[in-house]
């Protein structure tokens, strides 16, 4: 039960949350009422309600009138909150944009600073030319190091978001219905192409990221990602002795477009699996 179990007890409006709305809603006058009578016994709660109803009404009277007229027009009113909506998310995303670039998960191009170099095919520019400002000390870092930032930045800008991997181990990850992904990155800052070093285990798909320095901008690079699957490598793989535990790997840019070469088999075209993500979904 409340603090008054009777009429006749006193209360103290100090501890009661009705009390505390009168000091909200209520004048002045009406509040030091409702704490006299009620230190006093001189009033029931019932009453006390009833003086915060009168002071509350006119008070929510403008807002159900308001209500009133808007469900009067509800196309009108959906209208409002439609373009309302809109424009909080607009004026939103442009705050989340500066905060995912401070933080490091931006998944669009916001925060990267692009080449000069003027390419016809703005699809080609956003996908592959991506110059990544800022990243310079990759050339510093060691080959595992560099995969993690060079992953990290794949994943974040090139990579759609709608794609999920989970971390497995090293730089192998796991695409829906657990297939293994290797994600690799090399540097090519000598136009000698992109080598790369696997371990021989069985992936489903191959990512194979190419980091190259701009010539008009030596402090960035950008990066190609081409994402190979099992069926494209998988016959010059078998090819190879299986006591070799350690499969070299390089990506080529050539008069045929850039290849991948495995060995001393027939090189891989990777035209056609250049940003192609569907075979990560």
């Amino acid at each position: 039960g409340g603090q008054r179990l009777h009429v006749s007890d006193p209360g103290d409006p100090d501890l009661c949350p009705v009390a505390d709305l009168h000091k909200v809603f209520s004048s002045l006058e009406v509040d030091a009422e409702i704490r006299s009578k009620c230190r006093n016994a001189q009033f029931s709660c019932l009453d006390c309600k009833h003086l915060l109803y009168q002071s509350l009404e006119p008070k929510l009277k403008k807002i159900q009138d308001k209500r009133n007229e808007l469900e009067k027009n509800l196309d009108d009113t959906w209208k409002i909150l439609i373009e309302g909506a809109k424009k909080a998310a607009n004026r939103a995303e442009e705050t989340m944009k500066l905060v995912r670039a401070a933080i490091g998960i931006s998944h669009d191009t916001s925060g990267l600073h692009r080449s000069s170099v003027q390419i016809e095919n703005l699809k080609y520019h956003r996908l592959i030319a991506h110059g990544l400002h800022g990243r310079t000390r990759i050339w510093d870092l060691s080959d595992t190091e560099r995969d993690i930032e060079l992953t990290k930045a794949w994943c974040e800008t090139m990579m759609p978001s709608s794609i999920t991997l989970a971390k497995s181990a090293g730089s192998v990850y796991l695409a829906p219905r657990n297939r293994r992904v290797l994600i690799l990155s090399s540097v090519d800052r000598t136009g000698n192409g992109w080598s790369f070093c696997i371990n021989r285990k069985t992936y489903e798909v191959l990512v194979l990221l190419c980091a190259e320095v701009t010539d008009q901008e030596p402090d960035a690079f950008r990066l190609r990602d081409y994402v190979v699957p099992q069926k494209a490598y998988r016959a010059v793989w078998d090819q190879i002795d299986k006591s070799v535990k350690k499969i070299d790997i390089t990506v080529q840019e050539t008069s045929r477009g850039y290849l991948l070469y495995i060995g001393s088999a027939e090189p891989i075209n990777l035209k056609e699996y250049l940003s192609s993500y569907e075979v990560l979904r």
